[in-house]
């Protein structure tokens, strides 16, 4: 009597779980989750500039800064413009009424016909661990990929799907390998060779080195308006102090650029930092509203391929955005969990710093660095490079 109560109350909360948000439905669009991350990004921006104006950091630190910045931006406006409201549903009250007949007479007759109610329950202790795909643990997704590609070192596409979850997860050196291997098994191509570019500069803190370039100068020879080489190599002009070459690729960059963009903004800033360098007058060029020039995609594009046999990779290519924040959301609570029970080298705790920043959790990337820094407030050379760490992620501390 007890289990078909519970059963029946079950039903019931499954029913309405179903109707509400049916009836409810206000049509209202929902923000992207990118659109989260584009004023986020906006104020780091802001606070990289507060904090080098107030003397917390130096030109070179805010300019490394400002470079990774700006490339999680430009990924996050892009990711913005491809996002899609959800559609409305035609017939609300329709579906309500079919969930109030069908959960309850479906739900039964399948608990019937596969269900054991005699069985005893299982101790928690006794079940196996399962992790699911979309929103599990990411490093099991990587350890199937890599124990792949051990036996199939060959697979270019396999290589090039593992090499922007290197990037993601904060490990670029892995991804540069990664970007190289699917370069030398695929043939280059302009996505391919930006990724490259992205995770050499993300391995060299936001340095812009030849390595970097050369990979953005390949791949604008496959796709000449893509943005993101032409941002990097200007970039690139203002970190080596050639201002008046990175003034002139400033101003083109932006006269072909949409001024509504949100990291526009950073590039009028290198423009007047490149201007006033060079000795030239501070004069932002006249810019229509022309639309964003988009990377082109390559001719010949890798058929997209099932991954390796491992089913979590596979399942990794069809993720949305969501689904990716997800499971890095996933991964960063592990992480801070795993450091604040057994405790981590300044490193681990700097990449918790990092990863909070990048999802916009100010808060915890602060309270991260105080643990940190208490965690290692023996070790003078630890401390400091926390609390460098620390300043030019612009966390105050």
């Amino acid at each position: 009597m007890v289990l078909w109560t519970l059963i029946a109350v079950m039903t019931v909360v499954a029913v309405v779980a179903v109707i509400v948000p049916l009836v409810l439905q206000s049509g209202k669009k929902l923000t992207p989750a990118a659109a989260h991350d584009v004023a986020v990004y906006k104020d780091q921006l802001d606070e990289v500039s507060r904090d080098l104006d107030s003397g917390l950091i130096n030109s070179a630190e805010a300019e490394a800064t400002r470079a990774e910045i700006a490339r999680r931006l430009l990924r996050a406006s892009e990711a913005e413009e491809k996002a899609q409201p959800p559609k409305r549903s035609r017939m609300p009250w329709a579906a309500a009424a079919a969930a109030i007949v069908l959960v309850p007479v479906i739900s039964v007759a399948l608990y019937l016909a596969v269900g054991s109610p005699g069985i005893p329950d299982q101790p928690l202790s006794a079940r196996a661990p399962a992790t699911s795909p979309h929103g599990g643990d990411v490093a099991r997704l990587l350890e199937g990929a890599e124990a792949y590609l051990k036996d199939n070192p060959s697979d270019g596409t396999a290589w090039s799907l593992v090499a922007p979850v290197y990037l993601r997860v904060n490990r670029p050196s892995d991804a540069v390998t990664a970007f190289g291997k699917a370069i030398e098994l695929l043939g280059s191509n302009a996505k391919l060779q930006i990724g490259l570019g992205e995770s050499i500069v993300a391995r060299e803190g936001g340095k812009v080195v030849e390595d970097a370039k050369a990979a953005f100068r390949r791949a604008l020879e496959h796709a000449p308006d893509a943005v993101e080489p032409r941002f990097f190599l200007a970039v690139a002009l203002n970190q080596e102090g050639s201002f008046k070459e990175a003034a002139a690729a400033w101003e083109e960059f932006l006269k072909t650029t949409d001024p509504r963009e949100a990291w526009v903004r950073f590039a009028r800033s290198e423009l007047e930092k490149a201007q006033k360098g060079a000795g030239l007058p501070v004069k932002m060029p006249e810019v229509a509203a022309a639309p964003q020039a988009q990377p082109q995609q390559p001719a010949a594009e890798a058929p997209a391929a099932p991954g390796p046999s491992a089913d979590d990779v596979a399942a990794a290519r069809e993720m949305n955005t969501e689904d990716r924040q997800s499971m890095i959301n996933d991964m960063v609570a592990r992480l801070a969990e795993r450091l604040e029970t057994d405790g981590g080298s300044a490193d681990e705790w700097i990449r918790l710093m990092n990863a909070y920043m990048v999802l916009g959790k100010k808060d915890e990337a602060r309270q991260a660095a105080a643990k940190a820094i208490a965690a290692h407030g023996g070790d003078a050379a630890a401390r400091a490079r926390i609390e460098q760490a620390a300043g030019g992620l612009g966390i105050p501390l």
